[in-house]
């Protein structure tokens, strides 16, 4: 007899069939080997899919297919699983949850497959009618006065917590609540209080009548004003105003290439991150990347530009006081103006010096052009010299200076002049 219920037993153990009392999205599988209950749960999963599934959220509901959130039912899984049961921990539990129905007895949900990226596709339409930004807190201005105006926060749709619920329920033909979060603001008022004041404040001018170039200042104003950096926090120039591209408004106008002007998209946001760097250096906020043009810009002293390329050049600072810091940009007129404000208790005497400029002359490229005549010489560009300099901040305290530090060593290269002559003269 022992010989015999041993042999049941590894016969048992050994066999491919599903333990007793198992079944999947309610259909009955004991004793089926992998195939068969392939078999028998096909005509279920074929009918998942055909389904759409209810979504809901605020009192609405959506009817949507799962291939369009991309999901599908994820047989082959939920079959390894059933064939699992039974399977572990010692020989005699295994063989009472394979032997018994009453070992086991678990229904087991139909496995979904899913992808959380076209899972956030598939829920954005939905999303964009029931998720509410939130907004950040804010500083106001007025009277000499500085106020806080205080944050509100959002609703976001949870696409994790939605792919697990939709999981566990699209085999059922019943309404899945969607997963709505708080989106919490990044700041808020508390975040401001400690503000103040002004620490530092520079203005640049630029030709307004320049209508492209104005255009583009505008449009990166409106997305730099009203930027926070939290104590220890890196500021990103390119991450903050975002890319400079056609679709999102940005126009046509001059920009520096190898040192000479031509026609690129954004051109004129330059004069704002160098603007920014100014106020930057003037509030004492330390440097960490930072490039100069090819060539001299007329609205900066030489040393006190920075230049920027969206994914190429960056303009980055850290906030080094205790306290966040506040950037308001405006314009008035032809004025371009970047403030940066903060705790008083952390507002320093600032100077910038550059030292030790020196000019570098350009000089004269020749070149053939066999479609001028014979003699001819014209000048295709007029160069320019290049400077190098040296700029170095100051910061005092009580009038005395407490630290001196070189900020950057530039060389602006010269543009030098190209000058086309026609053929030689045989004589």
């Amino acid at each position: 007899m022992v010989g015999s219920i041993s042999g049941a037993v590894i016969t048992t153990l050994r066999s491919d069939s599903i333990a007793a009392g198992v079944s999947v999205a309610g259909v009955d599988v004991s004793g089926l080997t992998m195939r068969e209950a392939r078999q028998r749960l096909s005509p279920i999963v074929k009918q998942i899919r055909a389904r759409p599934i209810t979504l809901s959220a605020d009192g609405r509901e959506w009817r949507v297919g799962l291939r369009d959130l991309g999901m599908s039912p994820d047989l082959d899984a939920t079959i390894e699983k059933a064939r699992a049961i039974g399977r572990g921990g010692n020989w005699a539990g295994r063989f009472i949850a394979r032997w018994f129905r009453g070992g086991s007895g678990k229904n087991l949900d139909i496995s979904i497959a899913f992808d959380l990226s076209r899972l956030d596709r598939g829920l954005s339409d939905i999303a964009r009618s029931v998720e509410r930004k939130h907004k950040d807190a804010k500083l106001r201005f007025a009277g000499g006065r500085i106020t806080v105006e205080p944050e509100q926060p959002g609703v976001k749709v949870d696409v994790g917590r939605c792919a697990r619920d939709i999981s566990a329920l699209s085999w059922r033909d019943e309404p899945i609540e969607l997963g709505l979060v708080e989106d919490k603001p990044d700041v808020t008022a508390a975040d401001l209080r400690r503000i103040d004041g002004p620490l530092s404040s520079y203005t640049t001018r630029f030709p307004a009548w320049r209508a492209n170039r104005t255009h583009n200042i505008h449009l990166a104003v409106r997305t730099l004003d009203g930027a926070v950096v939290k104590p220890g926090e890196v500021f990103s120039f390119n991450e903050t105003v975002g890319p400079r591209l056609k679709k999102l408004g940005y126009l046509d106008a001059p920009v520096f290439r190898n040192g000479e002007l031509e026609p690129g998209t954004g051109g004129g946001v330059c004069q704002l991150s160098s603007t920014a760097y100014n106020a930057a250096l003037l509030a004492d906020l330390r440097i960490l990347r930072r490039s100069h043009h090819s060539g001299s810009v007329p609205y900066v002293p030489l040393g006190r530009d920075a230049t920027v390329a969206y994914g190429l050049v960056d303009l980055k600072f850290r906030n080094t006081t205790a306290a966040p810091v506040y950037i308001a940009a405006g314009i008035k007129g032809n004025r371009l103006t970047v403030t940066i404000y903060g705790s008083s208790a952390f507002k320093r005497e600032v100077v910038i010096t550059g030292v030790g400029a020196r000019r570098v002359p350009h000089g004269t490229i020749t070149y053939q052009d066999p479609s001028l005549p014979p003699g001819a010489r014209v000048v295709k560009r007029s160069g320019h010299s290049g400077f190098s300099i040296s700029t170095y901040r100051t910061v005092k305290e009580n009038g005395v200076a407490i630290r001196r530090e070189r900020i950057s060593h530039d060389v602006y290269r010269p543009l030098h002049t190209k000058v086309a002559v026609g053929p030689r003269i045989d004589r």
